[in-house]
């Protein structure tokens, strides 16, 4: 009998340990891809990770950029550290309704954004991290100024995610790469 459950503990211990290994080398090659992921980003402009409060997604801030907590419609307000940079990244997170699909959201989203102020300068469909969106690019021209936008929509789960980026026309060459690049680090729990 006792033979008997010592074979047994050697059986199970012969398939637990590869299990564990398996598991464990795992989990290192998880966190050495995180850790390229995280340089590469880095390399690209992009600097910490924000993770959203309820941990509903995460992406990799543009370097330097900082959390705002404002009360402005839900969103989620990022801002360069420097007052002289009027930029501004936002991510709106809003319930898709029902029967609603990414082209009939965005169809809508532009319809609303044009007039005489707005132009359009390119937008398609591109994907993040395997889910389909759609980026657009624009001018937004104001009595005094004018604005540059770069903006993904997502729909994920239920929910659509706007991410959209304002800068000055003097800072979009340098910015449009790193907004690019963020939105590639953009996921969706």
């Amino acid at each position: 009998m006792g033979v008997v459950i010592s074979s047994l503990f050697l059986l199970l211990s012969l398939l637990i340990v590869p299990a564990l290994v398996i598991t464990t080398i795992n989990g290192i090659n998880k966190r050495a891809n995180e850790a390229k992921q995280s340089s590469a980003a880095y390399n690209q402009g992009l600097g910490n990770v924000y993770t959203e409060k309820s941990g509903a997604y995460s992406l990799n801030l543009p370097k330097g950029w900082q959390t705002h907590e404002e009360a402005r419609l839900n969103a989620t307000i990022f801002r360069p550290g420097s007052d002289e940079d009027v930029s501004e990244a936002q991510v709106l997170v809003d319930k898709t309704p029902q029967n609603e699909t990414l082209a009939g959201i965005v169809t809508k989203e532009l319809a609303d954004a044009k007039s005489e102020k707005t132009v359009i300068k390119s937008e398609k469909n591109i994907k993040i991290k395997d889910v389909k969106a759609h980026e657009t690019v624009a001018t937004i021209e104001g009595s005094d100024s004018s604005f540059e936008i770069y903006s993904v929509v997502l729909i994920k789960g239920g929910s659509t995610y706007h991410v959209t980026y304002v800068t000055s026309p003097d800072k979009i060459n340098e910015y449009l790469p790193v907004f690019k690049a963020a939105d590639q680090t953009f996921l969706i729990k």
